[in-house]
């Protein structure tokens, strides 16, 4: 299985708040409000991160199965891809 990693769509802003994050799509002006969970897959998938890593994170914080933290990262990354907020980086 190929692993994925995804870069910040250039048009989308983040701001971390105290109980999550926002990002802003700065050419729709649509913008996905994560929770703490959603914010933490959000803030490792900005230091470059790979799914697989980011569910390990996820796993040694709140743990929680492997196959459940894979789920939530995918579900997570394909909402996002959906609103252009992200895209998957080129190898």
């Amino acid at each position: 299985m190929t692993e994925r990693r995804w870069t910040v769509h250039p048009n989308a802003l983040t701001a971390h708040l105290a109980e999550g994050s926002v990002v802003l799509h700065m050419d729709t002006k649509l913008y996905f409000q994560l929770n703490g969970t959603g914010a933490a897959i959000w803030k490792a998938f900005e230091r470059g991160l790979s799914e697989s890593e980011i569910a390990a994170e996820l796993c040694e914080r709140y743990e929680v199965s492997e196959s459940v933290a894979r789920d939530a990262v995918n579900r997570l990354m394909a909402r996002l891809a959906e609103r252009e907020l992200v895209t998957a980086a080129r190898e």
